[in-house]
């Protein structure tokens, strides 16, 4: 009787990875963190700045994004959230971290500009997301027991002028417009159907 070699299994088609929401997979992180906070202190921590933002306390909880560099964190946007009933409140402010030094006076400029460049390097270090998307999404997966059990999420700004910067991509990834009896938005709420919300929540189907 001939030899023959063993029978090889027939390969398996391999099932396609289920895609992880990046605060399951934390590829990098080193990179950033996340802190919270009873209040926190918007504005410039100093004075010699020709366009100075007053420093302010908000006396209310905050979930901050820092960017982490080694041993330094920076704080890179605070999400403020107030909870008044079965609600929750929030608002996403970018911090003033980026500074240019006056060529003839002993004082800085805050700049817009190296602001969002400065924002879009952290972007690359999250994988591509954006920053704001980022803690968003962090908030919501914190709080993704009692979003399924019907606590409403609002994002807290001016819905009439039809404009809501630096929020557009986040309302149209996250949330929907709640119309009154007379068919005026008057206040975006985080919505269910959305597939990134149904990703965060876990209630997209098997």
């Amino acid at each position: 009787m001939r030899g023959r070699l063993p029978r090889r299994n027939p390969k398996r088609k391999k099932k396609p990875a289920k895609r992880k929401p990046f605060f399951e997979v934390r590829r990098s992180p080193e990179n950033f963190m996340f802190r919270s906070f009873n209040q926190w202190v918007y504005g410039d921590s100093f004075i010699n700045v020709s366009n100075y933002m007053p420093e302010g306390v908000v006396p209310a909880p905050h979930l901050v994004l820092f960017e982490r560099t080694g041993k330094t964190l920076e704080p890179r946007f605070a999400l403020k959230h107030i909870r008044y009933g079965n609600t929750v409140g929030i608002s996403i402010q970018m911090e003033r971290t980026a500074y240019l030094k006056h060529h003839e006076r002993d004082e800085f400029v805050w700049s817009a500009v190296l602001e969002e460049s400065k924002s879009n390097d952290f972007k690359k270090k999250l994988g591509g997301i954006p920053p704001a998307e980022f803690l968003l999404s962090e908030f919501i997966f914190r709080n993704r027991k009692a979003i399924r059990e019907g606590m409403k999420v609002n994002l807290d700004v001016s819905v009439r002028s039809g404009t809501y910067p630096p929020y557009v991509s986040l309302v149209e990834r996250f949330f929907k417009k709640v119309k009154n009896k007379r068919g005026e938005v008057n206040s975006l709420e985080l919505s269910l159907e959305k597939e990134r919300v149904k990703e965060l929540l876990g209630l997209q189907s098997p």
